[in-house]
């Protein structure tokens, strides 16, 4: 399945496709002006595992970074996904964003080390859903107040 995106800024396709249970988005972008893009998707690892990871794109439409998510969540995501390594900081709209997925927001350490790296702001892409969502409002505050950065937070809709 292909969905056409236009969008202010964007344009391109987005289609859809399985390895295995896993739904996989693959992105063809035409074009990308005056706009950031940090998307959340599932990665293929070396030996056949995946890591559940964000990718960042500047408004040329560059790759600047992909960041693998350190703090796997239950038995399902650590059955699903290997873990990442390192915490990353990308620059977007001439800024250093720290930027992290769910979970890891109820960590005071990423955040931490990315703010004592340089990063100006804090970004994390969630899938988070009732009864969490107590969890990751104190979470995100708890970040922004301990490293004095702004913290974006956007999680899933529908």
């Amino acid at each position: 399945d292909t969905l056409s995106i236009s969008a202010p800024g964007v344009s391109g396709t987005v289609s859809l496709g399985a390895i295995g249970e896993f739904t996989v988005l693959s992105f063809d972008l035409e074009s990308v002006e005056q706009t950031e893009i940090v998307v959340g998707f599932a990665e293929a690892a070396p030996g056949g595992a995946f890591r559940n990871s964000l990718v960042c794109i500047d408004e040329r439409g560059e790759l600047v970074g992909v960041y693998r998510k350190t703090h796997l969540f239950g038995d399902a995501e650590t059955v699903a996904f290997d873990p990442g390594d390192e915490y990353v900081l990308v620059p977007l709209a001439g800024v250093r964003v720290g930027v992290q997925i769910c979970f890891d927001t109820e960590f005071p350490e990423p955040g931490r080390a990315m703010a004592l790296a340089g990063a100006e702001l804090l970004v994390t892409a969630s899938a988070n859903m009732a009864p969490y969502d107590l969890e990751h409002r104190l979470g995100t505050a708890a970040r922004a107040i301990e490293n004095r950065l702004p913290h974006v937070y956007v999680n899933r809709c529908g």
